[in-house]
């Protein structure tokens, strides 16, 4: 592969993968308002991940969130999150930084 067809890759095939992924969510999901009932730091080796802890029907799901969503999250407000067939709780990928939280 040549160094143009990797650039038009990274830049045209990877969102359009993405956003694929994100529609199909979408889709067979749920969408939701989960209440945040805590956020703490996910560290890895070379990462660091701001988490929100929310919860939904009963069980609590960390959901890594940017710094922005992080930062504005307040306790007991409401971040928009998709559950997924399988049980899964993953932050609602048509919205991006504060516009993830609600208020009451």
């Amino acid at each position: 592969m040549t160094v143009f067809g990797l650039i038009l890759f990274v830049f045209i095939g990877l969102p359009i993968i993405e956003g694929y992924q994100n529609s199909k969510l979408v889709e067979e999901g749920t969408s939701l308002h989960a209440e945040i009932v805590g956020r703490h730091v996910e560290k890895e080796f070379m990462f660091t991940h701001p988490t929100l802890v929310v919860e939904v029907d009963g069980k609590k799901h960390n959901v890594w969130v940017s710094e922005e969503t992080y930062n504005g999250a307040e306790w007991l407000g409401r971040l928009k999150v998709i559950k997924t067939k399988d049980g899964k709780v993953e932050k609602d990928p048509r919205y991006e930084g504060e516009d993830l939280i609600t208020s009451y």
